[in-house]
């Protein structure tokens, strides 16, 4: 009996010896590679989950931290292995302490384990790095028996997890903007996620999204360098009408301008998207042609259904801003000149319409690239005036009159 105990305390010694020298060994072979030792433990399952799924997990984490070629990668098993050894060797050493033992003994300086837990209908994933603050964690809902399915997701958090510590919060920050581009769910939100991180793992589903929320129609916007002009006519101008003076200085930030007037194409799909009646044409006709028959305050609900969708800040131009961008940088009574008889290079009128609208964009432009400036229609503007015309069309400027505004 004596022997047989003195026999296996030897075993023990020799095999927990071999473990160091291993351990030693392979310690030597990572500083020579220049390459860290992590381990790879078997994943963690909740109750009721299938053993399939965690191996499943174990599996894609071991080859995804092999595949980086980063790292030395041991097998959890052999961690296990030491720690039995350990206590066998040491009786009544807790779990905790015996791991750090094969941990040190190993060589390894991270040690990587995975769990899934079914909390209701949710399944939460997890990746983690023991005894560090380095973790990635996901939420499923619904099934997890296809295991297609979480490929995708669990690739995500590896990479997360196997990266250095400048791509880890290159990561954090990658993450974080996505989570705000998925809260704001707008066109522009995706596009800017797009801008700062072109090449993340999630720009597919970033630009898919941005096509979804995009407008199903072009809104084409003129940039327009703010400056100071004088606002107004002088009395002594051809044509020129009481409420158009007194001649006065205003100063305006920049802005953008629509190209063109408001179209029926473009107003229509905002009607038939929230099911409201379309306005009448007068029998003149829709597609390209500005749109008429609607009010300032049928205005205000289309604006913010196009912000809605594009995340921008479409607005109606101030009557100053309008008027500034109608003038084009020229001091002339048009921005075409003082000679009236060019009206028709310029302008749909009663002279040359039959007294009906066309559509936009046919005559020239201002010389800031403005067209149907005058004639067509009259225009909203974001100004109360105090009268009603019933036959206008709206221009919009992505920003409003408190912001500035900006680029889009």
């Amino acid at each position: 009996m004596r022997r047989s105990t003195v026999f296996k305390a030897t075993s023990v010694s020799l095999i927990l010896l071999a473990a160091l020298i291993v351990g030693d060994c392979r310690a030597e072979s990572a500083a020579a590679t220049g390459k860290p030792r992590i381990a790879v433990m078997r994943a963690e399952l909740g109750e009721d989950l299938r053993p399939s799924l965690g191996i499943f997990l174990y599996d894609m984490l071991l080859d995804r931290a092999v595949s980086t070629g980063r790292y030395i990668v041991v097998d959890g098993e052999e961690v296990v292995r030491v720690m039995q050894h350990v206590s066998k060797a040491q009786p009544g050493i807790s779990l905790e302490e015996a791991r750090k033992v094969a941990v040190s003994q190993l060589g390894i300086q991270r040690m990587y384990v995975a769990s899934l837990v079914k909390v209701g209908e949710e399944y939460h994933i997890s990746f983690r790095v023991l005894d560090s603050d380095l973790t990635a964690h996901r939420v499923v809902r619904g099934s997890v028996d296809q295991e297609r399915k979480l490929e995708a997701l669990i690739d995500e958090m590896v990479v997360k997890l196997t990266a250095t510590p400048e791509g880890f919060q290159q990561i954090n920050r990658e993450d974080e903007a996505w989570e705000t581009a998925q809260g704001e769910d707008t066109e522009l939100a995706y596009e800017r996620f797009l801008a700062a991180f072109p090449e993340s793992r999630c720009a597919s589903e970033a630009e898919a999204r941005a096509k979804e929320r995009a407008l199903p129609f072009k809104v084409e916007m003129v940039f327009v360098k703010g400056g100071t002009f004088p606002m107004g006519s002088p009395p002594e101008e051809k044509y020129y009408s009481a409420d158009e003076g007194p001649v006065h200085e205003v100063e305006l930030r920049d802005f953008y301008l629509g190209k063109y007037e408001v179209t029926f194409e473009q107003f229509d799909a905002y009607c038939d998207e929230i099911g409201r009646p379309r306005p009448d044409d007068k029998n003149w006709g829709r597609g390209e042609r500005p749109v008429i028959d609607v009010s300032w305050d049928n205005i205000v609900p289309f604006l913010r259904w196009l912000n809605s969708l594009t995340g921008r800040n479409y607005r109606l131009p101030t009557e100053a801003e309008w008027e500034y961008a109608c003038r084009a940088g020229t001091t002339t009574s048009r921005s075409f000149g003082d000679d009236v008889s060019k009206l028709g290079q310029y302008a749909w009128y009663d002279a040359n319409t039959r007294v009906r609208t066309l559509r936009v964009g046919r005559k020239l432009p201002n010389p800031w690239g403005l067209h149907d400036m005058y004639g067509n229609l009259w225009e909203w503007c974001a100004d109360w005036y105090g009268k009603d015309y019933y036959s206008v069309s709206p221009r919009l400027d992505p920003k409003g009159p408190a912001d500035g505004a900006h680029r889009v």
